[in-house]
């Protein structure tokens, strides 16, 4: 794992209250109108508008209470498990104690009509009140469920099924306990009305309380139908404020996860998502951290490794999707030895220490020389450095950019000297020799550790121009004088005789052709 102070641990966001759905506001909207124009008439053409418009507007009152639930369970549900349970039992009395007084408070202004739009706003004001109060009592169960439950069923399918076997026996005791007392009520006011020579005004006609009576003895089913009608309207705001809470913890389980997926796809790597919840996102998102540390891990040693292996191996690597093997093959390359003047005799006069600190600042920047040039810095031989061009990246101007760089590092030793950057040898003094030819190219080694190196004759030679140069001097072959960059002038030397070589090798010297050039900085 990372630093664990390093670390960011995504967590789910608190519920946020939402807006009120369009849909509902343009639905609230009809059922208004509807009301305004059964004000004026409730006969006719008014009356088959009215009507449906009168109904959509419920459905836009139910996305009203839905929202307005919704907006109270998001203002507690950060609280402690005491504190929402407690909330949620005292919550719904208090909407509906709120809604008779708001009813009330309508009735005081006036707007106790028994038409149009003052019964319109009665009924929603009561509707609304309805809705909230039995929503929260679904979202209360979600509750008690995800607390006590969650230590007996701890997979999120489990928890899911007693929720739905917890609302259907709630529900069905509801029904029966409705059914119970509303025939009661029903069957005493049948008995009141008679006994007290009472009439009930129905929409048909005045009805006398001994033929109420007879109507209900003699049908049961409109009872009935009562009943569920009722059982419904309670009902079905608790189910859905369920449905929502359940659904509500699937998503506030995956949405850390969805941001976390998007800031590892940023390279983020220094971040865990809480493993919490039920078992089945706790078993997730353990799965996704230990895809993270993995991943992490893994970039970890992938740097590592680009410290011992040159830049363009590694993008070399990557391409092949980690498969290590570069094919072996013969290209046209240029490849120079720089090599340290008189390293052996200063060595022996400084301790071991100090001649791996020389030897790390002065190869410090040799790195960065090569790599502003973008050259391949093959190896290092004890104090020496092989860079090669045109492999195993393609350059076609291999040529120019090997003497471009093997004079940059000249001129980068020469301000280091300026600089008085190596105290213990005094100044600093490289020879370096350019070759350029047919070399093989291509990864020596085993199974379980390779190199890429380049092998043939042009290395050879470049390696031995390299011993006959002088302190300061870029000696380089002729295949290489005939690439040599713009602004770079070649002095024709007296053919050599190398070892390996049957005919004399004719090499030069090159220089910038101007004393006056800036040299060039990394």
């Amino acid at each position: 794992m990372g630093d664990a102070k390093a670390l960011e641990w995504i967590r789910p966001l608190a519920p946020a209250p939402k807006p009120v759905p369009r849909w509902a506001l343009v639905l609230l909207g009809a059922g208004t109108l509807g009301a305004i124009i059964e004000q004026f008439s409730r006969e006719g053409l008014a009356l088959w508008f009215s009507i449906p418009l009168g109904a959509v507007g419920f459905v836009g009152l139910a996305g009203l209470g839905q929202t307005v639930e919704q907006a109270l369970y998001a203002r507690v549900a950060r609280r402690s498990f005491w504190a929402r349970v407690g909330l949620g039992l005292v919550l719904p009395w208090a909407v509906l104690l709120a809604t008779v007084v708001a009813t009330a408070l309508l009735n005081l202004v006036g707007l106790d009509g028994q038409h149009g739009f003052a019964l319109w706003l009665r009924q929603a004001v009561g509707l609304l009140g309805l809705w909230v109060a039995a929503g929260s009592v679904g979202s209360t169960v979600v509750v008690l469920l995800d607390t006590v439950v969650s230590r007996l069923v701890p997979g999120f399918r489990g928890r899911i099924l007693a929720a739905v076997l917890t609302l259907i026996g709630l529900t069905t005791a509801l029904n029966v306990f409705v059914l119970t007392v509303a025939t009661s009520l029903l069957g005493l006011a049948a008995r009141s009305t008679e006994t007290m020579n009472l009439t009930i005004d129905l929409p048909s006609g005045p009805m006398k309380g001994k033929e109420a009576q007879a109507m209900l003895l003699e049908h049961p089913v409109l009872v009935g139908l009562f009943v569920f009608a009722t059982f419904f309207v309670l009902a079905t705001p608790a189910v859905i404020s369920a449905c929502f809470r359940l659904a509500d913890a699937v998503v506030m389980r995956l949405e850390p996860l969805s941001r976390a997926l998007a800031k590892v796809g940023q390279g983020e790597r220094a971040l865990r998502v809480e493993e919490a919840g039920s078992r089945d996102f706790v078993e997730v998102n353990t799965r996704f951290n230990e895809m993270v540390d993995a991943l992490e891990r893994s970039e970890r040693m992938e740097r590592a490794f680009g410290v011992y292996v040159s830049g363009h191996v590694l993008e070399r690597i990557r391409a092949q999707h980690g498969e290590a093997i570069i094919p072996a093959s013969l290209r046209e390359a240029s490849v120079f030895f720089a090599d340290i003047r008189g390293f052996t005799a200063a060595s022996e006069r400084l301790a071991p220490d100090q001649v791996v600190a020389f030897l790390n600042r002065y190869f410090a920047r040799v790195v960065k020389v090569v790599d502003a040039h973008e050259g391949y810095l093959n190896k290092f031989i004890g104090d020496a450095v092989v860079v090669v061009f045109n492999g195993p990246v393609d350059q076609p101007d291999h040529a120019a950019r090997a003497v471009r760089c093997a004079l940059a590092l000249q001129d980068e030793v020469r301000r280091l000297n300026a600089e008085g950057a190596f105290p213990e040898i005094g100044e600093l003094r490289i020879g370096i020799g350019v070759a350029t030819g047919p070399m093989v190219c291509g990864n020596v080694g085993g199974s379980t550790q390779m190199e890429y190196t380049v092998i043939g004759d042009t290395v050879n030679l470049s390696s031995r121009l390299t011993s006959h140069a002088g302190p300061g001097e870029v000696w380089v072959s002729e295949a290489t004088a005939r690439g040599l960059p713009e602004g770079v002038v070649a002095q024709a030397l007296e053919p050599l005789k190398v070892k390996g070589k049957v005919e004399p090798v004719r090499p030069s010297r090159v220089a910038r052709a101007a004393l006056s050039s800036t040299p060039e900085t990394v």
